[in-house]
């Protein structure tokens, strides 16, 4: 059972504080949230849940199973109650904020997810969801083997905890749930020497963009978009450096041209050795594994249905296999002239004519066009040496 003390404030809003979670984007280590983004969240001018669709969304998920991980990963697992902590922890000596609910107050903070009940030292808990295919990035459970985001986290939270609890934290655990289905565990032990070294870095970082207010370098097309909405209606004259870039960009513009053109001519010349055949094969092996026959390309025919004499020759699976030529909508609307329309054009679902009824399916499918050449990635992992410098 979750025991709840009482709210002080919420985690997402960012303005005029370093929250923990913010930490790693502050020192440019955070893959989902860079400097700049971090820095303008803080000054108020960019919300913390204004992010891009796909993290909003997995935000948003990760709020609602926090508790379900909390309870049904970490509690099952440990046996140990687990308290939620609601409530702001800062860490005194860092410079103040001047701005938002931090104005006045030590601008390094964090939220604790949750803390093991009845333990001294106390062991803080930060439970996270992640995508399966970012499992790779962490190690072997148990260890302390996170991403760099996940551990500058872990050790700024245990360094402000640790302080506020005057000395009384041993670590934090890290609960993951990966693609809502494995559950595992990380631990993080306190290393004070690391975590006041990570509590320097942010205070130089604090003094020169928000006391000083200078913007941080922007590392990527949407950090120019972000730092730089307004624009003025003037010009600069061409320098040593801009010239530079320009000769950079154009050069990268005709390498891709030429590229392109490169690939156009590689194509049909893999075309016309594929002919009427439909795939190359070849041996692909490495890493120790015995070499097995794979396809290393393919130009292969698109099947149809003859519509006309499948329904002719076949009108039980024309009828049984046919979809909606049109919306709902027009069916409800008129639904005579969509019968009509429909017995006149209507299309067959070809895949489940072809599980169903596979003899029928190979008596009527005639070939429409052949498909979109395509190199395999078999092929890429075989031939990638070369460069593509082979003639």
């Amino acid at each position: 059972m979750t025991r709840q003390l009482t709210a002080e404030a919420t985690a997402r809003d960012h303005t005029g504080r370093i929250g923990a979670s913010r930490a790693a984007a502050w020192l440019g280590k955070d893959p989902r949230c860079t400097p700049a983004r971090a820095w303008l969240e803080a000054r108020g001018e960019l919300a913390g849940d204004d992010r891009p669709k796909g993290l909003e969304e997995a935000a948003h998920w990760g709020t609602v199973l926090e508790d379900v991980v909390a309870r049904e990963g970490y509690e099952r697992a440990t046996g140990r109650e687990l308290q939620r902590v609601n409530r702001t922890l800062r860490l005194k000596g860092f410079p103040l904020a001047d701005r938002g609910e931090s104005k006045g107050r030590p601008a390094l903070t964090c939220h604790l997810d949750r803390i093991a009940v009845g333990l001294r030292p106390r062991r803080l808990i930060q439970v996270k969801t992640r995508d399966s295919r970012v499992r790779d990035n962490f190690g072997t459970p148990g260890t302390d083997e996170l991403p760099p985001a996940e551990l500058i986290q872990a050790h700024i939270e245990i360094t402000i905890a640790d302080a506020f609890y005057r000395g009384g934290v041993a670590c934090e655990d890290t609960a993951v749930l990966f693609g809502g289905n494995t559950f595992e565990l990380f631990e993080v032990d306190r290393d004070a020497a690391l975590g006041a070294a990570l509590v320097e870095q942010l205070r130089e970082r604090w003094q020169r963009h928000y006391v000083e207010g200078i913007e941080p370098e922007p590392m990527s097309e949407e950090d120019c978009r972000l730092l730089w909405k307004r624009t003025h209606h003037d010009s600069v004259d061409v320098d040593e450096v801009s010239e530079q870039v320009l000769r950079r960009i154009v050069a990268a513009n005709q390498a891709l041209a030429d590229a392109k053109k490169l690939k156009e001519a590689a194509n049909l010349d893999l075309r016309k050795i594929l002919a009427r055949t439909e795939e190359i094969h070849g041996e692909v092996g490495g890493d120790g594994k015995p070499p097995k026959r794979k396809a290393l390309a393919h130009w292969r025919q698109v099947w149809d249905i003859d519509l006309d004499a499948l329904r002719k020759g076949a009108p039980a699976a024309f009828e049984q296999h046919r979809t909606e030529f049109d919306a709902a909508a027009f069916a409800k609307g008129d639904p005579d002239a969509y019968a009509d329309v429909l017995a006149r054009f209507g299309t067959v679902d070809d895949k489940a004519l072809r599980k169903d009824e596979p003899k029928v399916w190979a008596r009527y499918k005639i070939a429409r066009k052949r498909a979109s050449l395509k190199v395999t990635a078999a092929a890429h992992d075989l031939y990638a040496s070369s460069n593509g410098t082979d003639q």
